[in-house]
């Protein structure tokens, strides 16, 4: 996986902040034929900062939630322009 984020394109994007990012990535995998194109993690090691999947051609991104910083919990709905 590259240590930089592909480029992204103009468009709306759907940003998911959910408790066991990893879990959430596989079951995406899985269930939806997603393809994970880029990933990094937080200060600790284990939580995911930033996912970027493709699900069916379109670009879904993910974190997990974290509680210790400011910002919307999870279940919450932000707009990546």
């Amino acid at each position: 996986m590259p240590d930089l984020p592909p480029p992204v394109t103009a468009g709306l994007y759907p940003y998911l902040t959910v408790r066991g990012g990893a879990a959430a990535v596989a079951f995406y995998e899985k269930v939806f034929g997603a393809r994970e194109l880029f990933r990094n993690y937080g200060e600790d090691g284990v939580r995911i900062m930033h996912s970027r999947l493709e699900v069916n051609g379109a670009l879904v991104m993910l974190s997990d939630d974290f509680a210790d910083a400011p910002g919307p919990a999870p279940a919450a709905v932000m707009l990546h322009l």
